[in-house]
């Protein structure tokens, strides 16, 4: 049906009631064959073309007060635009429900000039408000997911909203739901398109448990669940589900059946289990998982079918993935092979028979085409014409949305796949079972192959999973084909590490083309669940502000900037900004706003010509250009193709390239088929075709149909298959084969020997194996006594010398049963040429293996000089040494290059490992950092004196120095570490300026040196009646502070200085000092007695005889409440035997920062959004130093977080910085929240302001300080006479009244009582 305008939208509407009368709004669309969906969609002014058949816009509603346009000159307009559309298949709309029902969509309603907030608002009006067709309300119904995404939903028709709503709620349980966004989500569940399926009965099903996790936390199958033969087979009839003209059974379905959601797999044993159940009793045919279960209460048995797993499924690299890639170490070489050999069978699809069936193969159109061509010819016009058009549009899916070139290449060795869980529990962690349709080769199992896996959309380079692919059993994969088999062993499912992905329907890509394997491989991120908050029960009103103010533009925003940095940074995605942006794209995906840190919002300029991106998107570009100027002429509606012939069928080379290729997903009888065409067309001999099948692929009943024809030879039945000819080699003893696991089956073909062949074709073939394998044996008989092997697997070039590291390996094996030979030894370097093959190792006169053609009385042979001494001293021993020697036979064994597992079998039996190499999510590499010391100064920079001073210890040069000078002085000495050499000058100037000089003392050491609370506590007490002991006697609180955050280097001394020395100090504190003392040593000294020594003995000193009242009991509180804290400190952290450090007790969560430090000791650094550890504010920190020298003092420092917002912590410190701290990297331990702690402590510094009356616990909560003369009862008001009490209630409330309130005093520990 056509488009008819309706009304017109623009921003200053300020009239919400949309009353519309449209005439054809009941007419049923022409050409309608089934129910039909009405729809309106808002769209821009200009896009909308008005037909004179349409009905004119209807008049807006009386008392419309709209604003004048002129006031929004630069807003467009909109236009509500009305048409019928085909009712979608599922569960919220029947076609009963859909008379009443009205697709909307606002996709188009945007206000360049407008904050998305004010569209919002908009939206928000017009949904609460309904619009009103020919007199009938319609109000906000609901969406599904892809509903969401598109901006559209759907409308209902009632008397007014809460009947809409209503009528949500019956259709499941959905009241238990709290939250819009999740309520909306489940509600989409029944909005999800699905293919009509088969009803299945309840009791037919059952809920089983999912499959945990080793530590028995997460759900290893989440989503996925199982279902039996029988009723897949019955689905896929239904569905009418094809391949190769048989009907096809899928093994995994995409469901949504009641309230569950997810995937389910075929699984034979409940056939199994059903046969063998009583006759009447209900036979099980799906099983769900509790995973699956979204919400309860859905009525309806249909099982509709969302997705299922088909054969052929090619994957396709896009710009995620090769960014991805590129990171991991994937050069763009070969991205760029990889893209031309795409285009390249695009471009040839029209003049290469090959390069066709493998394009009609990407796109599974069927075999019809491909009978066609093999009839026609591909030079026929029709064929032509339809060819081209497959071309247009592969290349037009190239191009993005802004006309601009984008990554998409096709790789043939890929699949886009399904992911179910291993529920036998017979795939190890890390593996994976894979089972997939190949062209040419039928059901083809991945036996030892390394596979890359992802899911789109993917950010982190951990979500390229390398997994290794593996069969458990023979019957294992029997019936768990096209699909992807997780391991359900672990501690967390493979699929939540790529993108946070899981079992519930997600698709992933699957590739094992050895070229787009990386040898390195990243840690993945968390992907942490968003936060469930309690909220009031869901509302209409929420649903639609929920949906109107759905917005992803902050995910376009992180992408861009994401881009952004994957061009500044070296590192591509493993950069620690695209990581952090990453986290912040994973929470914006569902449309939540996020807020990306300043510093990420600055990307530095470094424009790159080898972006991967940029490379890609240049040759796609020439490529397209290529392409527009070969297939400018557009082709005729009919007739021949100009400068085509008419007649050119298949050729003979188009045949047997056909019959050939490897790459090509054509069935075997198809090609059959095709090669019977041929040879009825040109009466060529079909019996020369009939080495090119492979006979296993045919069914039962096309073997019937092969053996009837006449031209049928038995010798054509194929044999037994591959067999390891080593086995059958005469230099080789049964034995040494088993000895070095190289017998049984293994794909090694012979290519050459000396038994058939002469010595003078060895080294050609020589060539032939290593320029066109990548691993081969040679096998030499050098006498009687040992035969030598080489093994060369790593590939080189001819003619050159070639580092082969670890690539080449050598075993050298005895003839007598008794000894089998040595183990592989590995060499350097190769040299090869028509006449030579040299290994050696760095140079050549090490060599371990010399083998060179010579002519002996005219007669070309192989002689060989081997150096047995590197290889086996044993063997050497009994054959002695091998100069020049004839070789008396010789062959070469090769492994195809595409035969992953013999050519792992031989990397193992030559103790041939690669390496990989994975790289950390988050770098634990610290800054590479010298301190600096005076043995590092270069004196000649700094005055002369200081020398004298620091390290002649000549003191006469302080006399006469400023405050300044000396301050820099110090500052120096302690930047240098080497603080010990502050006390001496400090104890000198003290000497020789006294009391004056005393305030500059005690603010070096607050400033620069606790250490020198040492000299000044010791002149405490060497010189109490000096003027300056006076007054360091009134700087008692920086003093003790010092000695406390100096005890983890001090040890005990500090209790006993304390004892010694402060008696009269600690008497003359304000008991709130002596709690913020108690404070600082319950976390800041790091042994627990200590800690707890400390403590006690403050609080002894304070309280000395007094034993009673409000001082005594809140000094013993504190003490109580900091000893119970740093018990608990004791529990995370352990002390180091050596220097008291606190370090983590088992493995836990670290960051690892680069800090700034003011002059306040104040700590800031910056941390991800996808860290491990998030400080907050009032997380207690302990930063160490990341220096691993052990011979090194490390330094530690405690801090409480003050602020902690958008990706940055700033912390007070409770130690002096140390020095040079802003240039090293630092590990930061969170031991947990002080919140509580510190409360408490408030609490307690509050009971020192009160005197020495009792207390009376009700007057302190009320907030009252009570009177010392007055008495202790908290007198209530009495309830109000209206106030109705039940029985129980009214006399408690009596009670509360009269009772008086007391403190109860704890009971004494012992310990700080």
């Amino acid at each position: 049906m056509a488009k008819i305008k309706v009304k017109t939208l623009s921003f200053g509407d300020q009239n919400w009631d949309l009353d519309i009368r449209l005439n054809d709004f009941n007419r049923a669309p022409r050409r309608s064959t089934g129910p039909f969906l009405r729809a309106l969609s808002i769209e821009k002014r200009e896009n909308v073309k008005q037909t004179s058949a349409q009905s004119a816009p209807a008049p807006a509603a009386s008392g419309a007060a709209n604003r004048p346009a002129e006031e929004h000159p630069d807003d467009p307009i909109f236009d509500l635009v009305f048409q019928t559309q085909a009712l979608p298949l599922n569960r919220a709309m029947s076609p009963t429900l859909a008379p009443r029902l009205i697709h909307l969509n606002i996709a188009a309603l945007r206000w360049p000039n407008k904050r998305p907030s004010e569209t919002g608002d908009y939206l928000v009006k017009i949904l609460k408000a309904g619009i009103k067709i020919n007199g009938s309300s319609y109000w906000f119904f609901g969406h599904s997911n892809s509903h969401l995404r598109a901006r559209s939903c759907i409308l209902m028709s009632a008397d007014r909203p809460e009947t809409v709503h209503n009528f949500v709620l019956g259709m499941g349980d959905f009241q238990r739901i709290r939250t819009a966004a999740k309520f909306a989500k489940r509600i989409g569940l029944l909005f999800s398109t699905a293919d009509t399926g088969l009803d299945l009965p309840t009791e037919l099903t059952e809920d089983i448990p999912d499959v945990m996790s080793t530590d028995g936390k997460v759900e290893m199958s989440d989503g996925c669940g199982l279902i039996s033969y029988n009723f897949s087979r019955a689905l896929a009839k239904k569905l009418d589900i094809h391949f190769q003209g048989n009907i096809y059974v899928p093994n995994v379905f995409q469901l949504r059946y009641r309230g569950y959601k997810g995937v389910v797999a075929t699984c034979f044993a409940l056939d199994a289990k059903n046969s063998k159940r009583e006759a009447g009793s209900p036979k099980i045919q799906a099983q769900f998982r509790s995973s699956m279960r979204k919400v309860g209460g859905i009525t309806g048995t249909l099982f509709s079918v969302v997705g299922y797993s088909k054969p052929f499924t090619f994957g396709s690299l896009n710009s995620e993935h090769a960014t991805l890639l590129s990171s991991l170490g994937i050069s763009n070489e070969v991205f760029l092979k990889k893209q031309a050999e795409h285009f390249q069978h695009i471009f040839n699809a029209t003049t290469d028979i090959e390069s066709a069936i493998l394009l009609l193969s990407t796109k599974s159109l069927g075999d019809i085409l491909v009978q066609e061509l093999a009839i026609k010819g591909l030079e026929d016009p029709e064929v032509q014409r339809k060819f081209r058009r497959l071309q247009d549009h592969e290349m037009s899916l190239a191009i993005n949305k802004r006309g601009e070139e984008k990554v998409r290449i096709l790789i043939p060795q890929s699949r886009r796949l399904y992911g179910v869980c291993d529920e036998t529990d017979s795939l190890r962690e890390g593996t994976v079972f894979i089972r997939v349709q190949v062209p040419r080769k039928g059901l083809v199992t991945l036996v030892n192959v390394d596979v890359i896996i992802v899911r789109n959309p993917c950010l982190h380079p951990g979500d390229i999973l390398k997994r290794r692919a593996v069969d458990p059993g023979p019957d294992y994969g029997k019936f768990r084909t096209e699909c992807l088999v997780f391991s359900g062993k672990g501690q967390r499912p493979d699929a939540s590490m790529s993108s946070g992905g899981d079992l519930d329907g997600d698709e992933f890509f699957v590739c094992w083309d050895k070229d787009l394997i990386p040898a390195n491989v990243s840690e993945s991120y968390d992907y942490p669940a968003p936060k469930a908050r309690r909220e009031p029960p869901v509302t209409q009103d929420r649903l639609i502000e929920y949906f109107a103010r759905y917005n992803t533009g902050s995910l376009g925003k992180v992408k861009k900037y994401y881009l952004e940095w994957l061009r500044a940074t070296p590192r591509g995605a493993l950069g620690p900004e695209c990581q952090e942006l990453n986290a912040l794209h994973s929470d914006a995906v569902d449309g939540g706003a996020v807020r990306i840190p300043e510093r990420l919002l600055n990307v530095p300029k470094n424009p790159s010509d080898a972006f991967i991106l940029d490379v890609l998107s240049r040759k796609g570009k020439e490529f397209s250009e290529e392409w527009q100027n070969i297939h400018a002429r557009r082709l005729p509606a009919r007739g021949p193709i100009p400068g085509s012939a008419v007649n050119n069928p298949v050729t003979e080379r188009d045949l047997l390239t056909l019959l050939s290729s490897e790459s090509l997903a054509l069935p075997e009888y198809l090609r059959f088929q095709i090669m019977l065409s041929y040879c009825r067309r040109t009466g060529a001999d079909p019996s020369q075709f009939m080495p090119h099948f492979h006979w296993g692929e045919l069914t039962p009943n096309e073997k019937y149909v092969v053996q009837s024809i006449a031209f049928w030879d038995p010798r054509y039945d194929p044999g037994p298959g591959l067999w390891n000819s080593l086995e059958r080699s005469p230099l080789l003893k049964g034995y040494n084969l088993k000895a070095h696991h190289l017998d049984g089956p293994l794909s090694l073909q012979r290519l050459y020997t000396s038994e058939t062949d002469r010595m003078l074709y060895f080294f050609r073939k020589l060539k032939v194996a290593i320029d066109y394998f990548h691993r081969f044996l040679i096998v030499m008989k050098v006498n009687s006594r040992f035969t030598v092997i080489i093994y060369k697997c790593t590939p080189i070039v001819w003619g050159e010398e070639s580092l082969v590291g670890n690539g080449v390996r050598i075993m050298a094996l005895t003839n007598a049963e008794g000894r089998h030979g040595s183990t592989a030894v590995a060499t350097s370097f190769l040299l090869t040429g028509p006449r030579i093959f040299q290994l050696y190792s760095k140079d050549l006169r090490d060599t371990f293996v010399f083998v060179n053609m010579v002519t002996v009385k005219g007669v070309e042979t192989v002689q060989t000089s081997i150096a047995l001494q590197k290889i086996d001293s044993i063997i050497q021993r009994h054959v002695g040494a091998v100069r020049r020697e004839d070789v008396q036979e010789i062959e070469i064994h090769v492994v195809s290059n595409r035969d992953r597992v013999a050519s792992q079998q031989l990397d193992l039996a030559f103790n041939f490992v690669g390496t990989e190499e994975i790289i950390r999510r988050i770098s634990r590499d610290p800054k590479v950092s010298v301190k600096d010391s005076l043995q590092r100064v270069e004196w000649s920079t700094f005055p002369t004196h200081w020398k004298e001073i620091v390290l002649g210890a000549k003191w006469q040069f302080l006399d006469g120095l400023e405050e300044k000078d000396v301050g820099d002085i110090v500052q120096f000495c302690v930047s240098h570490h080497a603080a010990h050499r502050v006390i001496p000058i400090v104890d000198h100037l003290l000497d020789q300026r006294g009391v004056e000089y005393a305030p500059v003392a005690v603010a070096l050491m607050s400033d620069y040196a606790p250490l020198l609370s040492l000299l000044l506590s010791n002149r405490l007490h060497v010189s109490p009646t000096k003027p300056d002991a006076e007054l360091l006697r009134q700087s008692g609180f920086p003093l003790l502070q010092s000695l406390v955050s100096i005890a983890n280097f001090a040890g005990e001394a500090t209790v006993w200085i304390i004892q010694d020395r402060f008696l009269g100090i600690i008497e003359s504190l304000h008991p709130k000092d002596i709690l913020e003392l108690m404070w600082r040593a319950s976390f800041s000294v790091h042994a627990p007695l200590l800690s707890h020594l400390i403590i006690q003995v403050l609080r002894e000193m304070k309280t000395g005889d007094h034993s009673g009242g409000v001082l005594s009991h809140a000094l013993k509180l504190g003490a109580a409440v900091c000893i119970e804290y740093s018990g608990q400190l004791a529990d995370q952290l352990r002390p180091s035997s050596s220097n008291i450090q606190g370090l983590p007790r088992a493995k836990s969560k670290e960051l690892l920062i680069s800090p700034k430090v003011d002059e306040d000791w104040q700590i800031s650094f910056d941390f991800r959004k996808d860290a491990d550890l998030r400080p907050r504010s009032g997380d207690h920190l302990r930063l160490r130093d990341a220096i691993t020298d052990s011979k090194v003092e490390v330094d530690i420092i405690d801090c409480i977080v003050t602020k902690s917002y958008d990706g940055n912590a700033t912390l007070q410190s409770y130690h002096v910085p140390p020095p040079q701290m802003e240039d090293r990297s630092w590990r930061v331990y969170v031991t947990g929240p002080t919140a509580t702690v510190k409360a408490e402590m408030d609490a307690v510094a509050k009971m020192t302001d009160l005197t020495e009356a009792p207390i009376d616990l009700t007057t302190i909560i009320c907030g009252g300080i009570p009177d010392p003369g007055g008495s202790p009862l908290l007198v209530l008001d009495p309830p109000p006479d209206d106030l109705k009490l039940n029985d129980r209630c009214a006399p408690i409330s009596s009670s509360a009244l009269t009772i008086v309130l007391t403190c109860i005093q704890p009971k004494e520990c012992g310990c700080c009582c």
